[in-house]
């Protein structure tokens, strides 16, 4: 679902929750830069509350981040400056998540 991983994750935590009741492991690449999404023609506007708001709906169904990796092909090439500390930050990371 190239880009559209937050909107999967708000809708089915906001509208079916339950459907998360059948999922142990959750591997998925996360895309946190705007500017990525005109390559996947999603036209939706991403911010940090969005992302927070995932972390949330997957804390409260009990999955943890077991991993974070930044992809090497996409993550070299498009890059951002970190607003709160100046750093240079990946768009696309590939994530594990497990329900304990």
């Amino acid at each position: 679902i190239e880009g559209s991983e937050l909107d999967v994750i708000l809708d089915v935590g906001q509208n079916y929750p339950k459907l998360f009741n059948k999922v142990k492991q959750l591997v998925m690449e996360i895309h946190n830069l705007e500017e990525f999404y005109w390559h996947t023609g999603n036209s939706r506007s991403t911010s940090i509350d969005d992302y927070w708001k995932m972390l949330q709906i997957l804390n409260c169904h009990g999955f943890h981040l077991m991993y974070s990796l930044k992809m090497r092909e996409w993550g070299n090439i498009f890059t951002f400056k970190d607003k709160t500390n100046g750093k240079r930050r990946s768009c696309c990371y590939e994530t594990g998540w497990i329900k304990q």
